[in-house]
């Protein structure tokens, strides 16, 4: 062989060989929007790496279907955790909150020859008082509220006499964490964390624990030796039921772990592999703990929740080695809430005696995670993990690879669409099904979300669940069906159905916020699965609920112009709740229209020629009142709403008056507005409410432009707008919208994990939400691109349907 090609062969090894203790290529462009070559991927991916230069509010979530979560900071710190599901109260506002501060501690260090490396940024090594990450609440002010601010913030205890990481490259795609550390030590350090989450495996996607795979590599020509360091800060009292702990050391086949037990809460730390490690207590108070990790490790008193695990490592000359450390959880039950958490959602107009009759206002239930039937204590998660995480991390990758070899899709949309699904760490909330739901959540369980774990910890409300349920729909049907069985369970005999629980809560509803506009809701929610499932059984269980609300809905306001009017006047009717509306309002007028489609189709299924013949005639005169009192020539657009009786009119042009007609569309259905006047409505749309940053204001005044601050505009309102232009001929301009929606809130304000619910549009900044599942309306996207309906995607070849396929392979 020409010794010139052989000498490129070895170099070109060596390369390809060293590469692989990379994660993320060194040459890749930060907070941009980029495809590179990833382990475990057999085609490019894409997605946003991040460094320390960002700001990113929270980083992303480890975790599943009902088992909290854990945040990992672009720092290489902990973050906001929920995996003990505590509850504490927030001012000023008295209702509860499933997130305590960011945790702010260092997890991963390594000493070698006497020094010791902590893996996170010397700002957080260096310690201090830090705000953390917070929701604004404006409108209200809260960050005004000395009260509000300091429960938010940490104060991080500095950590002594070791080095920091001098760069971190981050890049998240939900489930899974990629960091590449740089640092002076001579051994590369890498991780790959990660919790089980499978689209259609419910089971291995309920599994409360994570894996950190540290991929450790000597870049010298010399042996090296040392020591690796996890650590864990552990439940505070609040979250453990009480202040002292237990401690026990447990192997199994291919695991060594340290189980740490308070009286409702445990976790356990450790090993999967061979390796034999040495316990301790907490490393992330302060001082030298971390630094004397090649020495020694701190002792743990009865008191003290946290632990740290440490192997002893020796590597050859540029030889590698992967270390996986676990970290599994569990809690025995939590405190759902009171209605008394929720009343002014009703009490802002009437008392709910329906509720009142069943609970006392200040009864909270019991309830017990869903996955305690399958894991008595914490170390069967941790037998279960080191079983199956090779297969486990394999289908993750392989259901993200179908995500990102998908040429329809530009690049920022599938890395969105992965991590989108975060959301489902951050909200879902799932009980077994014992005590109060028992009766009709058998067998699988009570299921839902909440709305923001962090300042509005209410549970489901319906709206939320229009928005954000499609991902549920279509990746684990079984429990988008239990949610809608709790909303029939706790229905209201008038035929309301609920619109939200408390928090932490399934049996305890309110139901007048929002009441014209929440029979819609739950049709959409009911036809959606039935489209999906193509089960006639839906419809079978679900249409006489249906039925009742649609007759109650129509008859909630009455008088001449009442099908398509609000009952009340004022806030608290819009999905835009802060919003005054009066009498005839034209997105009402829509979603109500969609809710008659929806109701009619069903009652076809159901051989109801009565009710469909009754859905006729109101949706005639649904439209004939829509299209006579509120479609406005001048402005070629239908007007905000008109109300007669006081002689008040809002000719404001609403960037989302359309959402009826994006909901039959995604359904398949007929127009609800007249087809020349949504062309010549979205070309108004375009000319006054389309913004650079955003996308879409969500209200302009005609002759002076888009609001920009005072309500600025509403994300996953944004997206659905886009959806409608894409279903009505326009997909580049809908999909350019729904790009710059996304891109300001992932990649310019750094909230692709913390997910907002209102922002401004002269800036791009978050006023109000966090955590917000409503943003999952993002899946709608795919079928729209195609003009296709919902269940288009899930048909063979596409694209749920592959992403289904790649999770459940082996």
């Amino acid at each position: 062989m020409n010794s010139r090609i052989f000498l490129f062969l070895v170099l070109y090894f060596v390369v390809q060989s060293n590469s692989q203790a990379q994660l993320i290529p060194d040459d890749i462009e930060t907070g941009q929007w980029v495809q590179f070559e990833s382990q475990g991927f057999d085609s490019p991916v894409s997605g946003l790496v991040f460094d320390l230069n960002h700001d990113i509010c929270a980083g992303m979530p480890l975790g599943g279907l009902g088992t909290g979560c854990l945040d990992i900071e672009t720092s290489g710190i902990l973050g906001f955790s929920s995996i003990f599901r505590p509850s504490v109260m927030v001012a000023p506002t008295p209702y509860q909150t499933l997130r305590n501060p960011q945790l702010m501690a260092p997890f991963l260090g390594m000493s070698i020859g006497g020094q010791t490396w902590v893996l996170a940024s010397q700002e957080m090594l260096d310690g201090g008082t830090f705000r953390g990450c917070i929701d604004p609440v404006d409108p209200g002010n809260y960050t005004e509220e000395e009260t509000y601010m300091s429960h938010w913030r940490v104060e991080v205890p500095k950590t002594e006499q070791v080095k920091p990481a001098e760069s971190i490259r981050y890049w998240g795609h939900y489930p899974v964490v990629d960091i590449d550390y740089e640092t002076d030590a001579p051994v590369a350090v890498s991780l790959r964390a990660w919790s089980p989450f499978l689209p259609g495996q419910r089971v291995s996607s309920a599994v409360p624990g994570a894996i950190f795979e540290v991929q450790l590599t000597n870049t010298t020509n010399s042996i090296q030796k040392g020591r690796l360091a996890f650590n864990f800060p552990g439940p505070d009292p609040h979250e453990a039921g009480g202040k002292y702990f237990t401690r026990a050391e447990s192997s199994g086949k291919g695991w060594s772990a340290l189980a740490v037990n308070g009286d409702r809460a445990q976790y356990a730390i450790g090993i999967l592999g061979q390796e034999t490690p040495e316990y301790g207590g907490n490393l992330s108070v302060g001082g030298k703990a971390w630094s004397r990790i090649g020495e020694e490790l701190p002792d743990a008193s009865n008191t003290e929740s946290g632990a740290c695990a440490v192997v002893d490592f020796q590597l050859g000359p540029e030889e590698k080695k992967s270390v996986r450390f676990v970290l599994a959880w569990r809690v025995s039950h939590w405190l759902g809430g009171s209605y008394n958490e929720i009343k002014h959602f009703d009490e802002t107009w009437t008392k709910n005696e329906y509720t009142l009759a069943r609970f006392d206002r200040h009864d909270r239930s019991v309830y017990y995670p869903e996955y305690t039937s399958r894991y008595g204590v914490v170390l069967d998660v941790v037998a279960q993990l080191e079983a199956q995480h090779q297969d486990l991390l394999q289908r993750i990758l392989a259901w993200q690879n179908v995500v990102f070899s998908d040429k329809s899709l530009p690049v920022w949309l599938q890395s969105a669409l992965i991590n989108n699904l975060s959301q489902f760490a951050e909200n879902s909330l799932w009980a077994a099904p014992r005590g109060d739901t028992a009766a009709w959540a058998a067998p699988l369980g009570a299921f839902q979300m909440t709305e923001c774990p962090r300042t509005c910890a209410i549970v489901g409300c319906i709206a939320s669940n229009y928005y954000g349920d499609l991902p549920i729909a279509y990746f684990f049907p079984e429990l988008e069906r239990q949610i809608l069985r709790g909303y029939v369970a706790y229905m209201r005999p008038d035929g309301a159905v609920p619109f939200l629980y408390p928090p932490k809560d399934f049996t305890k509803p309110s139901f007048e916020w929002q009441i014209a506009l929440n029979g819609a809701c739950f049709a959409d929610l009911v036809h959606r699965l039935w489209l999906r499932t193509g089960d006639i059984g839906v419809i079978e269980e679900f249409y006489p609920a249906v039925k009742k609300n649609t007759e109650f809905t129509v008859g909630l306001t009455p008088g001449e112009h009442g099908i398509i009017s609000f009952p009340r006047e004022g806030n608290g009717q819009e999905w835009w709740e802060h919003t005054p509306v009066y009498g005839m309002v034209t997105h009402l007028a829509g979603v109500r229209l969609a809710q008659l489609r929806f109701s009619k189709h069903m009652a076809d299924a159901m051989k109801d020629d009565a009710f469909s013949k009754q859905c006729d005639q109101w949706i005639a005169l649904a439209s004939k009142l829509t299209e006579e009192n509120l479609w406005n020539e001048e402005t070629r657009s239908y007007d905000f709403f008109r109300y007669p009786a006081k002689d008040m009119l809002s000719t404001d042009i609403m960037s989302s008056q359309l959402d009826g007609q994006w909901m039959v569309d995604l359904h398949g259905l007929p127009a609800v507005f007249r087809k020349d006047r949504i062309k010549t409505a979205l070309k108004t749309i375009e000319d006054t409410c389309l913004v650079e940053i955003g996308g879409m204001a969500g209200f302009a005044e005609p002759g002076k432009g888009p609001d920009l601050a005072r309500y600025g505009t509403f994300p996953p309102e944004v997206n659905i707008v886009a959806m409608t232009y894409m279903y009505n001929g326009q997909r580049e301009l809908g999909l350019e919208i729904a790009r710059r929606n996304m891109d300001n809130i992932i990649r310019v304000q750094g909230l692709g994990w913390d997910m907002p619910n209102l922002i401004r549009c002269d800036n791009g900044k978050r006023t109000y939400g966090a955590d917000y599942y409503q943003n999952m309306v993002l899946w709608g996207l795919p079928a729209a691109l195609d003009n296709q309906d919902l269940a288009g995607p899930c048909q063979s070849g596409g694209l749920v349907d592959r992403v289904l396929k790649g999770a459940a392979s082996n």
